[in-house]
């Protein structure tokens, strides 16, 4: 029996995000296919092999000559093929391509954010750097592992404020600071200061998207499960990581942007502004949502819908669309409070530097049972 602890949870997130990676390369796969089936007038069954696995990877000077003979080799069985010239077909397969790999990147670059995030809490890397890095402080830093990993998460306040920890913890022991020094010189599995903000970014929203998940499957036991081994070192001195994680730190890495606060229900409590008056019951059968700046000069606005309705979402993509010009998001990023009010609960993101484009894929997921 699994105890919910930090260390299955690291488990059950690299799980899910290798999970997540290969369901979008799937449905890149598929999207590919369907593609170029639509272009070249066949069935994605009569599709080479050779052809798809070719245009899932960047096309070099070779891979664009083996395109070429492969486009020729089906000119007599593809109608589109046999009068056009297989050169300017296969520029423009792979322009296709690399549009559609471009669309499928993120999720297959969040993996492996995610697993960085969660290397120092891996032994083997802390024994790892205890050789190859002067400074490093491996009793210290053990000791901080240790605790992150036998933390018990049983509700989502515990998961909210482990994964602040292991964010931080992964900032403190895994981040070169900018320096003179080379990429190439920097310690194996650090990253630098100024592509920290990339993995940050990943880890907020997976776990923000995913904290539901995460808990359920920490609450219940899989019949299998690939155990992360965590070993346990030789008795280290007593650390208090908590006293160690500098307040202004945690503040300067995790801002009150669309973060921690994320999806949660909408509880009132003393500490809110008194000036925002307390929202009447909504219907259930209404859904609505609520844009409220951060800048008290710029109007909070709202919209409500009837629930259910098939067309909820290109209904709000274009409210999203005139609110757009109207509050300028596309020249002044937005900062302030995204709430969804639905039938299955309250709802709210909190956005810092946000575009039309961000509000929109947000409501888009707040608004979808």
């Amino acid at each position: 029996m699994y105890e919910p602890t930090g260390a299955f949870a690291a488990e059950i997130i690299e799980s899910m995000a290798q999970t997540a990676t290969q369901d979008a390369e799937d449905r890149l796969r598929h999207q590919l296919i369907h593609l170029l089936a639509e272009r070249l007038k066949l069935e994605p069954t009569d599709l080479p092999t050779s052809l798809v696995s070719l245009l899932l990877q960047p096309i070099s000077a070779r891979h664009e000559r083996a395109l070429i003979d492969i486009l020729k080799v089906m000119r007599n069985h593809s109608e589109a093929l046999s009068t056009s010239d297989p050169d300017i077909v296969a520029g423009e397969l792979a322009d296709l391509a690399k549009n559609v790999r471009q669309s499928f990147r993120q999720k297959r670059n969040q993996a492996s954010y995610i697993k960085t995030v969660l290397r120092p809490l891996h032994s083997l890397w802390l024994k790892r750097w205890r050789l190859e890095r002067e400074d490093f402080d491996f009793a210290t830093v053990s000791s901080r592992a240790d605790r992150l990993n036998t933390k018990l998460i049983t509700n989502q306040e515990d998961l909210d404020q482990w994964a602040r920890n292991v964010l931080i913890f992964f900032h403190d022991t895994a981040v070169e600071p900018e320096t003179s020094m080379e990429s190439s010189k920097r310690p194996r599995g650090t990253v630098s200061e100024a592509g920290f903000r990339a993995y940050r970014l990943a880890w907020i929203n997976f776990i923000s998207e995913n904290q539901y998940e995460i808990l359920n499957r920490l609450r219940n036991d899989p019949a299998v499960s690939k155990s992360r081994v965590i070993e346990n070192e030789a008795a280290f001195d007593a650390f208090d990581s908590a006293a160690a994680l500098a307040p202004a730190l945690a503040t300067a890495l995790i801002p009150a942007t669309m973060a921690w606060k994320t999806m949660k229900s909408l509880k009132r409590s003393t500490s809110e502004p008194a000036h925002e008056e307390p929202h009447a019951a909504i219907p259930s059968s209404q859904i609505e949502i609520i844009l409220q700046p951060a800048d008290a000069a710029t109007p909070r606005v709202a919209r409500t819908w009837d629930f259910p309705a098939p067309d909820l979402v290109p209904q709000f993509r274009q409210w999203t669309a005139k609110l757009a010009p109207l509050l300028k998001l596309n020249e002044v990023a937005f900062n302030g409070t995204l709430k969804a009010r639905t039938p299955w609960g309250d709802q709210e993101v909190k956005l810092t530097n946000a575009t039309a484009a961000d509000i929109e894929n947000w409501g888009t997921m707040m608004i979808q049972p």
